[in-house]
């Protein structure tokens, strides 16, 4: 779906995709779009990709199918219901060994290069990391972006979880200092914590400390750091990456000179297109007696649906912030979707026919904002 709205938008806008944008976030399905317009594919080649390719991809529709039965031997019943082998091998076949940094390759002239944000979320540190394609230092910079959209991808309980090494790229340990900062009069203030960390890659945290102020220790530990992240769909934190890309969009501007803040969101136009709104209420009928089993059946498609409209509402009411606060600058394509049309692994051509008709649709009602 989203492919389709792509190919209507650089329809309407002429030229390659790519030249129409500064920065393009996307996650997990959306991260292989983002680095695919990034790599300067079009959106018509990346819909075909979806076209040809689904079924190498999601190669089945039923969870007990006889071709689940080397993940069943591997893993045991509670196996992901696919392998990632067909994943990586289309991202391969598509990307080649292209890296993240070359995504943004360095300019010292001219319109700056295009920005590409994928998040995903590390399970061994129990934290989202978003993958920035300028920021070249990074340990990712050198990893292909087959991998980068892989880690992104990989939905619990659809496919495992991904394993990136960090190049040995880390020292063994990293110390981590708490501090309160507190008045000479032993008044502390819990708002003005410190965090000091050697050892990472970020090195060690700086901080001016003003003169009124002197330095209580908090929290001291050490922690192992491990030579590589487990990463999951990036979906888990951030399934609409809208404020992420505006959160970014913000701080890049802003390093320019006597740039106000409203002066930096007035400059800011976001398009923001989803995968789809499942348009299946769950009744009070139903839901009032619902207990660990029934909810245990549903809370992961909740936790799922919920934070897109989280983030969506973020980005609209910063991008309202500025003087100009013009309902063109952000413009949100969603279009609502109901049964059989919903499962997100059902690769069939009479379905990926029928989403396309959806969207075709949804594009004649939306063609006045578009």
């Amino acid at each position: 779906m989203p492919a389709r709205i792509l190919e209507k938008i650089e329809e309407q806008l002429g030229g390659r995709l790519k030249d129409h944008f500064d920065l393009i976030a996307g996650t997990s399905t959306g991260s292989i779009l983002a680095v695919g317009i990034a790599l300067g594919k079009s959106p018509k080649e990346l819909l075909d990709l979806y076209l040809e390719k689904g079924l190498q991809i999601f190669p089945y529709q039923k969870l007990f199918s006889p071709q689940r039965l080397p993940l069943i031997f591997k893993y045991g019943l509670s196996t992901p219901k696919f392998s990632d082998e067909g994943l990586i091998s289309v991202l391969k076949e598509q990307f080649g060994e292209a890296t993240f940094a070359d995504l943004t390759p360095k300019s010292d002239q001219g319109k700056p290069p295009l920005k590409v944000l994928v998040p995903s979320y590390d399970t061994q540190d129990r934290n989202p990391i978003i993958f920035k394609s300028w920021f070249h230092e990074r340990w990712y910079a050198q990893v292909p972006v087959w991998e980068i959209c892989v880690s992104s991808a990989s939905a619990p309980t659809y496919f495992p979880a991904h394993r990136i090494e960090k190049n040995g790229q880390v020292y063994s340990l990293y110390h981590v200092r708490l501090y309160r900062l507190c008045k000479p009069k032993g008044e502390y203030l819990q708002e003005m914590m410190v965090f000091s960390c050697e050892g990472s890659l970020l090195s060690s945290s700086l901080f001016l400390l003003p003169s009124s102020f002197f330095l209580l220790p908090y929290l001291c530990y050490t922690r192992p750091m491990l030579p590589d992240m487990i990463l999951i769909d990036g979906g888990v934190c951030a399934n609409n990456p809208v404020s992420c890309a505006v959160a970014e969009a913000i701080r890049i501007l802003r390093e320019s000179p006597n740039q106000s803040l409203g002066s930096v969101i007035d400059q800011i136009k976001v398009i923001s297109i989803g995968t789809g709104d499942p348009a299946s209420p769950i009744p009070w009928e139903k839901v009032r007696g619902w207990g660990l089993v029934q909810w245990g059946l549903r809370i992961a498609d909740v936790f799922m649906d919920a934070p897109p409209d989280v983030h969506r509402y973020v980005a609209e009411q910063i991008i309202g912030v500025g003087k100009n606060d013009d309902k063109s600058r952000y413009i949100r394509l969603q279009l609502p979707l109901k049964d059989p049309l919903l499962a997100m692994d059902d690769a069939r051509e009479t379905n990926l026919q029928a989403l396309l008709k959806e969207t075709d649709r949804y594009l004649d009602q939306e063609k006045e904002r578009l």
